[in-house]
């Protein structure tokens, strides 16, 4: 069963253990997959298209800092449930995998596609809620607490600056610019007023606020649904064990829900994919953060071989049945609050490594 399989990638830097072993993962009759659950909505929960009677952007723009992420443990409400990360997600390879695997990547080292290839409601591709997000909360059970608590401590966010966007429930092309938020230096107010600082390393230019490093020029508005366009490659941190785990989201669209007086944006989701090599290297050095005891031994490359195990979708985002898959699925949902762009802030200093002679 899959979850063998992840326990040892998490054990090997230390997120991986105890109790879970016996709650189960993707793939054994657990709270995962198991339940009654509703009939799910139709097939193929994708983003909404550009609204033929779109207009031009013919507002002031806005800018909108997450407020709260949903990592797949809890609803929107905030209740528990194993099942949440279903909702959270897009159908990116256009396949209702329901775990034979007739159609998609054969499961890297022979693993059953029933613990693979299990999509969440509508085709949501999750591999990340559905198989990883329970081992990190099997170490960490207050991982979406922490990171709850530290947007609203202001110490990060992810900050969305879409130009020209107004009160009309549909427009095309509306550029906007990603950045990735520093700390604030106070809990935010989340009246509009919030400057919140731009990290530099989310620049071209680390002395140009406007060249920001990841930018959806086609992005667009569907009944008043943002949606990002294109796919990119953008970066957002989790706070894992007291320290940011930073993942590296390749493939990414992005939606959400924006008031018409662009006071707020609900309902938001982030999605796209994520490389197991990248990731089993920043989990490897979150270890000694976990416990000193676990710097010895071990290392990330086999760690990454752990985590194709419970990869299943290829790195371009499609399926392929006659290779091997190479990547994970991750589907986040969040709600974000109107502010101003702030100052840039000088380069973040490298965390130490606790592990280090």
């Amino acid at each position: 069963m899959v979850e063998g399989r992840v326990l040892r990638v998490l054990r090997a830097v230390a997120l991986g253990l105890g109790g879970l072993a016996s709650a189960g993962a993707a793939g054994c009759a657990s709270e995962l997959d198991g339940g009654d659950r509703p009939e799910p909505p139709p097939a193929h929960h994708r983003p909404p298209a550009v609204d033929p009677a779109a207009v031009a952007g013919d507002g002031p723009g806005a800018t909108f800092a997450v407020a709260r992420l949903f990592l797949g443990d809890t609803d929107r409400g905030g209740s528990f449930s194993a099942q949440a990360w279903r909702d959270y997600g897009y159908d990116l390879d256009g396949i209702v995998s329901d775990g034979t695997g007739a159609l998609e990547c054969q499961p890297h080292g022979g693993a059953p596609p029933s613990s693979v290839h299990l999509d969440g409601d509508g085709g949501i591709d999750n591999a990340f809620g559905k198989s990883l997000l329970p081992v990190l909360l099997g170490t960490v059970p207050t991982v979406s607490a922490d990171n709850d608590a530290s947007l609203q401590a202001g110490e990060l966010t992810f900050l969305f600056d879409i130009g020209a966007i107004g009160a009309q429930p549909s427009y095309h092309d509306l550029p906007t610019r990603y950045y990735r938020g520093g700390p604030l230096g106070s809990a935010p107010l989340w009246d509009g007023t919030d400057e919140w600082p731009v990290l530099q390393e989310s620049l071209l230019d680390p002395t140009d606020i406007t060249a920001s490093a990841v930018v959806f020029p086609h992005a667009y508005v569907t009944g008043h649904i943002w949606v990002s366009g294109e796919p990119r490659t953008l970066e957002v941190a989790l706070m894992v064990a007291g320290v940011p785990l930073r993942l590296t989201v390749e493939r990414a669209v992005v939606t959400m829900e924006v008031a018409s007086d662009l006071g707020e944006a609900t309902n938001g989701i982030l999605a796209g994919v994520l490389d197991p090599a990248m990731l089993a290297e920043r989990l490897w050095a979150l270890r000694g953060y976990v416990s000193p005891s676990l710097c010895f031994g071990g290392d990330h490359v086999s760690e990454a071989e752990q985590l194709l195990s419970i990869s299943d979708i290829l790195k371009d985002g499609t399926q392929d049945p006659h290779r091997t898959c190479d990547a994970l699925s991750i589907g986040l949902g969040f709600t974000a609050r109107a502010v101003e762009v702030g100052p840039i802030l000088p380069p973040q200093v490298p965390l130490p490594d606790p592990c280090a002679p």
